[in-house]
Parts: C-alpha cells; sequence; structure tokens
C-alpha cells in the first residue's frame, strides 16, 4: 500500500496536476449526487420487509436468538438483523 501511495503521489506527482484534480472534482459530485439520490429516495425492499425486519424487531426488543425459530425463514442468516437493531438502540436519533 505504501508503495502504491509512494509510486502515485510522490513519483508522478498526480496531486498537482490538473487532470487529477479534474477527475477528483467529477468523482466527488458524482459520489455526492448518488448521496442525496439514495438519501431522498430511501425505502426498504420487500426482502428487507419480510426477511430481514422482523429479525430487527426480534432483537431490539430484546427477545433472543432462540425467539427466531418462530419467525418466518429462520434459517436465514441473523447477523446482519442482530448489527442493525444495534447500532438502531444507541442510535441518538
Amino acid at each position: 500500500m505504501a508503495s502504491l501511495i509512494y509510486n502515485l503521489v510522490l513519483k508522478y506527482n498526480f496531486l498537482g496536476s490538473l487532470e487529477y484534480k479534474l477527475k477528483l472534482f467529477f468523482f466527488t459530485i458524482f459520489f455526492i449526487l448518488i448521496s442525496f439520490d439514495l438519501l431522498f429516495n430511501l425505502e426498504l425492499g420487500w426482502d428487507a420487509q419480510k426477511l430481514w425486519f422482523p429479525k430487527v424487531l426480534n432483537f431490539y426488543q430484546g427477545n433472543t436468538i432462540a425467539n427466531l425459530e418462530t419467525l418466518l425463514w429462520p434459517e436465514y442468516p441473523f447477523l446482519g438483523s442482530l448489527l442493525w437493531a444495534f447500532f438502531w438502540k444507541i442510535s441518538f436519533f
């Protein structure tokens, strides 16, 4: 990783070139536009509504992993739902 940084920054001096600055500018604008598009059109898909959100509510309400057997598709993984519930619980919003 250090050699890549050395080659790009020090050896070829890309930080000072106009081409690099234009690429960085357009990439930043593109990233901001995509971020705002996702921010204002945020919605859960059918799989999140039907599969993952009930598991999140299970953990958010203080239930255990053993209670997942009562939900639909108990064989699906639950780590993402557990993390979602954890960060939802400690959120300041």
